[in-house]
């Protein structure tokens, strides 16, 4: 069989392409697997601990617990005496908030809004 230009195109390309992702993999492993004691050097070298390791980012504040599915859905239910047949969580720009729709026993369906941090019912409103 007669390689023509594209096959060698082709051959060469592949190796370029084994040659960087073999760097590549090198490289990554190297600057990922902590610092190294000098050549020749019999003292290890020391690793990060509580005492050396810079503090934990100052001003800015832990993320707040969401309350889970099943508790906002609960709030939502006993908040217009039904049962929830939808739920959504929402993250809007005053905070994230679970949209429940609640439907009663008389077939009124409701749409709850409930604070998604606090569990406090923000809205309530009847369906259309």
């Amino acid at each position: 069989m007669r390689l023509t230009r594209a096959h060698w195109l082709v051959a060469i390309v592949a190796v370029i392409a084994g040659a960087i992702i073999a760097f590549a993999l090198v490289t990554l492993r190297s600057t990922t697997a902590g610092p190294r004691p000098p050549y020749g050097s019999s003292n290890p070298v020391p690793q990060a601990n509580a005492a050396t390791s810079p503090p934990p980012a100052a001003g800015v504040p832990a993320a707040p617990r969401l309350l889970t599915l099943p508790k906002a859905q609960g709030i939502a239910e006993r908040a217009v005496g039904g049962r929830s047949i939808e739920i959504d969580l929402d993250h809007e720009d005053t905070g994230a908030t679970y949209d429940v729709k609640v439907v009663r026993s008389d077939g009124t369906i409701y749409k709850v809004t409930v604070d998604a941090v606090s569990g406090r019912v923000l809205r309530t409103k009847i369906e259309d």
